[in-house]
């Protein structure tokens, strides 16, 4: 997670598949304890989206969502995430 580049958009924790308590967009994108990523007060009135290792499957949908390239995912280059997505997308396409 790179914070200085997080913009506390939240669409990475709208875009995470982990199961969320129904409620309403703006609390979710407050607090989701049973998501992997939140958005969290970094500073006072700066708000970062954190990932909690420990719930994150690795499954990257997050790092495509993030319009800000603040996520990386451990493990695997982006060009390796960009293409298990896109097999998973475009199951017909082979990506070499």
């Amino acid at each position: 997670m790179l914070p200085l580049r997080c913009v506390a958009c939240g669409l990475c924790v709208e875009a995470c598949p982990e199961p969320c308590p129904e409620r309403s967009r703006r609390e979710r994108r407050r607090v989701c304890p049973a998501s992997a990523i939140e958005l969290v007060e970094a500073r006072p009135h700066q708000l970062v989206a954190e990932i909690n290792a420990a719930l994150c499957k690795g499954c990257g949908v997050c790092v495509a969502a993030c319009r800000g390239g603040a996520i990386t995912l451990h493990g695997f280059t982006d060009q390796q995430l960009l293409a298990q997505l896109s097999s998973l997308l475009m199951p017909e396409m082979v990506v070499g």
